[in-house]
């Protein structure tokens, strides 16, 4: 083992500009020669949900924008298409929150997506949320890092994160697939208003469609399409006293290999209000780049192969969360 340097991840903390740099021990991850047919599928998928996600008609998904609501609408669809059923109590997948933009702004309603896979009868209530943000800064200029003739320009987030939904759709659509239910119930969550604070999140929390104590594990799903040296970062592995022997496992039949924040991980995306309730996490991201938050963030860059590699590594790691006893929760030192 030998420490190295790895590509940076997303944090935005206030300012929305700082970037996370971790530097660990990693192991060498198994030469694998060939991909199956099912991964090249699935990132083939995930691509074309990117390309639709981040398509001009989508307006950069920014509050108030018709192409949010198409979103939303969007991702409903393949809910229901994955035979997921309503994770709100009125069937229609949508948890509607207000928000206002500043004191002399409009209020908005925003929209949480919830579809759930129901555990096996009669199993334990304890549940897994996969959550990934879908909203973005639409035309700008607000949390925009572009220079200024390009703040007010069409802001696609491809990568941010049209990536963490294509991920939590083809998940949904695996665990679907299966033909059965798992000993443990799913919920599958795309969260909006996350680049104005996590705001769907913090919704969500405080109210959970399922009691909060049986929330096992929240996997959070931020910036996950620009895998780079078949490198996977995943901070928040400390939270859960069993997460790093899951992972090892996890990552035993992948190529890439794991980046682990150790007992460190950013308090700015969905995870964080999870977190702060004693929920253990896991934040999954592929990686900062100079086209976050910028007109760049474009879907021709967006690294589908990576993507198939991501799904295959959450996949198992998924399943032996389903088969295995709760993670307790680690707070983080002070």
């Amino acid at each position: 083992m030998s420490a190295i340097v790895v590509p940076q991840m997303k944090i935005k903390t206030n300012s929305r500009h700082r970037l996370l740099q971790f530097a660990l021990c990693v192991f060498a991850a198994p030469t694998i020669t060939a991909q199956s047919h099912c991964c090249d599928t699935a990132a083939q998928r995930m691509k074309q949900t990117v390309e639709i996600l981040s398509a001009p008609a989508m307006e950069g998904r920014g509050p108030g924008t018709s192409g949010l609501d198409a979103s939303a609408e969007f991702i409903r669809g393949e809910f229901r298409k994955a035979g997921l059923k309503s994770g709100a109590p009125d069937g229609t997948f949508f948890q509607s929150f207000v928000y206002a933009p500043g004191p002399s702004g409009k209020e908005l309603r925003l929209r949480n997506v919830i579809g759930e896979l129901e555990a096996t009868t009669g199993s334990t209530q304890e549940s897994i949320i996969i959550g990934a943000h879908y909203d973005h800064l639409g035309f700008g200029p607000a949390f925009s890092l572009a220079p200024e003739d390009q703040k007010h320009s069409l802001h696609p987030g491809a990568d941010d994160n049209a990536s963490g939904v294509a991920m939590i759709l083809e998940l949904a659509h695996y665990f679907a697939d299966q033909g059965i239910h798992p000993h443990k119930r799913i919920i599958f969550i795309a969260f909006s208003g996350e680049e104005e604070g996590d705001l769907g999140s913090h919704y969500y929390v405080g109210h959970p469609i399922v009691p909060l104590a049986d929330t096992i594990t929240m996997i959070n799903l931020d910036m996950v399409g620009r895998v780079r040296e078949n490198i996977l970062g995943i901070a928040g592995n400390k939270s859960g006293d069993s997460f790093d022997a899951m992972l090892d496992h996890a990552v035993l039949k992948s190529r890439l290999t794991l980046m682990r924040g150790g007992d460190q991980y950013p308090d700015d995306s969905d995870h964080a209000p999870f977190a702060a309730a004693g929920i253990p996490i896991l934040y999954v991201c592929s990686g900062s780049h100079e086209d976050r938050h910028r007109p760049s963030d474009t879907a021709d860059k967006i690294n589908a192969q990576g993507m198939g590699d991501e799904a295959i590594l959450l996949e198992s790691l998924i399943d032996t969360l389903l088969q295995s006893p709760r993670p307790h929760f680690v707070a983080r030192p002070q």
